[in-house]
């Protein structure tokens, strides 16, 4: 699909969002966050601005850009939004944690600190954890 018209759509489908009231709605925030990643760095500011517009966050909606900043490379980034977890007072999942993993091998070190987070969260036996342990501690 061409760009133009993707960015058509989404204008659209923003307007509307905002006219009806939803995009202030935690799933709703989201899904719009999730749809913007996955156009790569075309929309990653438009990502950013909905998910920083979130007032009260869920571990969804900051796995969603922890993913994609560990999927596309960006180690320090995905570092900087999962200590936004501790700034509204959640917890981090085995997502979050096999998804930071996946990036670790930059830094054994901070490696071996998530793999501390998943022993002290109780994650570190759920296969996507110990698969990203694995691969980790094997690079």
């Amino acid at each position: 699909m061409d760009l133009c018209v993707i960015s058509v759509l989404r204008c659209t489908l923003v307007f509307n969002l905002t006219k009806s009231g939803f995009n202030s709605h935690i799933y709703t925030a989201t899904a719009l966050t999730d749809m913007y990643m996955k156009f790569k760095h075309q929309f990653l500011y438009s990502a950013l601005k909905v998910f920083d517009e979130i007032t009260e966050p869920n571990t969804t909606s900051i796995n969603v850009v922890v993913s994609w900043f560990c999927q596309n490379g960006c180690y320090k980034k995905s570092f900087e939004v999962f200590k936004r977890f501790s700034e509204f007072k959640l917890g981090p999942n085995s997502v979050t944690v096999a998804s930071l993993l996946s990036v670790c091998d930059v830094s054994v070190k901070d490696g071996q600190q998530v793999h501390c987070w998943a022993v002290k969260i109780g994650v570190e036996t759920d296969i996507y954890v110990e698969t990203s342990l694995v691969t980790m501690y094997f690079n």
